[in-house]
């Protein structure tokens, strides 16, 4: 664990590391995750190893880090919705989403004091399981899961693009051939978010 700890240290220090995370304004990760330059302490080595597609290494650096953060915490949660939406990226659904899961039951079972911070990992637990439906193509439950998505900005932006293409996907009858512009458009940007 030491010499892992030591190879974090050594990419923080690295020059395509620091443009990385020097960036002023939060950048998508493979369209499914937001790397905010105020997580940088916390995420920044993870989400930089998953930017470059080093995928494992990635989940170890958030093993590292998840050991060092507090069991239920704001932080601890947020390593489990980043390796979620690593392993949604790998092609893991089940355990992507089990993850997901797993946050909103950490999330309903804090109703007394929701707050922003709460509410915010809601969201992005929703909007990963909506990227996961859309994955697997089950239409009407991706569209609820983006439906849901409403105090995190950046990624209610995306669910409400998300919207409505999944919307159409759940309302196209089966074997329906022809399509309007819109729809292909919709589908060809879908393939590019997936």
């Amino acid at each position: 664990m030491e010499s892992q700890v030591a190879v974090s240290k050594s990419i923080r220090n690295n020059s395509s590391y620091l443009s990385f995370v020097l960036a002023a304004e939060p950048r998508w990760i493979q369209d499914t995750w937001v790397s905010f330059p105020a997580n940088e302490k916390l995420l920044g080595v993870a989400e930089y190893k998953w930017s470059r597609g080093e995928s494992q290494r990635a989940l170890n650096e958030l093993c590292i880090v998840r050991k060092a953060t507090k069991p239920g915490s704001y932080d601890w949660i947020q390593t489990i919705l980043l390796e979620s939406a690593i392993l949604f990226s790998s092609g893991e659904y089940g355990r992507a989403r089990s993850f997901a899961s797993e946050v909103l039951y950490k999330c309903e079972s804090q109703v007394e004091s929701y707050s922003v911070a709460t509410c915010r990992l809601r969201d992005i637990a929703h909007f990963l399981h909506g990227k996961i439906f859309m994955a697997q193509s089950e239409w009407a439950e991706a569209y609820s899961e983006f439906s849901q998505v409403v105090s995190a900005p950046e990624y209610n932006t995306r669910a409400d693009q998300f919207m409505v293409i999944t919307y159409e996907k759940s309302n196209k009858p089966n074997g329906e051939d022809s399509q309007s512009a819109s729809t292909s458009q919709n589908e060809s940007q879908l393939t590019l978010w997936i």
